[in-house]
């Protein structure tokens, strides 16, 4: 998953990637959280740290010039220059997810405040997403997740992101997107508390959250972003990761 190669990046570790039967003992290093509420980030560093291998500082992001501005182009039609456009992913992540009502009020309310809905959607997401796309037509821009970069160069285009606990939502932080994370846990444990770009929702049952509290989280996040002056990278560059 990306939130593994990114912990393997923010250790300053290089990325080996193997396989193994089922029937056979797990043959890697197994890391045992210390507490539910400690920052898995900061887990993977003091371990290294304990090895004697120090890590390598802030990871950037670079996504290139060339298909960034074309896919920006070709699915927002020039719109992310304006800044009316969020995103929303509807994947269920590592918890239980919103339903399909939760989503559909949520894609509602950020076209009702004049803005275009980016909607990240894996397969097991295309039935809901056919849905929202007959119900709001062209206000919505349904984009697969399978394509990494193409993501992160949507995001790019994004003024936010709400998600649930997904490697998008991760993709999001890593890039400095302002971001809605809903948690059915202690957000802790994924989120840096020293992340200023994050609203974090936490409910034990998702399916109970209000969607206003959902709004009122993207205007935060929103109105974050104007006073850090976050760095908007259009085409080559990179951002630092604060997730």
């Amino acid at each position: 998953s990306f939130r593994l190669a990114q912990l393997c990046g923010l250790s300053g570790a290089r990325l080996r990637v193997g396989f193994q039967r089922d029937v056979e003992p797990c043959f890697n290093l197994e890391i045992v959280r210390q507490r539910e509420e400690a920052f898995e980030v900061e887990q993977v560093l003091a371990l290294v740290r304990l090895l004697g291998v120090e890590s390598c500082g802030d990871v950037s992001w670079a996504i290139g010039e060339g298909k960034g501005n074309q896919l920006r182009e070709r699915y927002l039609d020039g719109e992310f220059s304006t800044g009316h456009v969020v995103a929303v992913d509807l994947g269920r992540g590592e918890g239980t997810g919103l339903n399909g009502r939760q989503l559909d009020d949520i894609v509602g309310r950020v076209i009702e405040r004049g803005a275009r809905a980016v909607l990240f959607f894996s397969l097991a997401e295309r039935k809901q997403v056919n849905y929202l796309t007959k119900t709001y037509g062209s206000r919505v821009i349904p984009f697969e997740e399978d394509d990494l970069a193409g993501v992160a160069a949507l995001l790019q285009g994004c003024r936010a992101l709400i998600a649930c606990n997904t490697n998008v939502l991760h993709l999001a932080l890593s890039l400095d997107i302002p971001t809605v994370g809903i948690f059915d846990e202690d957000a802790r444990r994924w989120v840096s508390g020293r992340n200023q770009l994050v609203e974090i929702i936490e409910e034990r049952d998702l399916r109970a959250i209000s969607i206003s509290r959902v709004v009122d989280g993207l205007d935060r996040a929103l109105r974050r972003d104007s006073i850090y002056d976050r760095q908007v990278v259009d085409g080559a560059g990179s951002a630092p990761s604060t997730s």
